[in-house]
């Protein structure tokens, strides 16, 4: 057995992917929907928070939400998206 301390993983793309294909039914409502699970997954994950298996198909988000916090990072993030950066 592995009993390393896990370290915190910066695969939000992929991990996105998983959460999004456990609560959609196809593949076409996952592609669709995924977009949304990123906005859910990146303040967690910019905190230190998402933590993936050594195979890469399972997650976990770990991480003390602060509601301000969190909204900060989603409205610099949208702003950079929106400004073409």
């Amino acid at each position: 057995m592995d009993y390393r301390t896990p370290r915190p993983s910066y695969r939000i793309f992929r991990a996105a992917w998983f959460s999004t294909r456990a609560v959609t039914p196809s593949t076409v409502q996952g592609v669709l929907t995924v977009s949304w699970t990123l906005l859910s997954i990146i303040p967690g994950t910019l905190r230190g928070g998402l933590y993936m298996d050594r195979a890469g198909t399972g997650m976990v988000l770990l991480y003390r939400s602060r509601m301000l916090l969190d909204v900060l990072i989603l409205l610099s993030i949208m702003l950079l998206a929106g400004a073409g950066i």
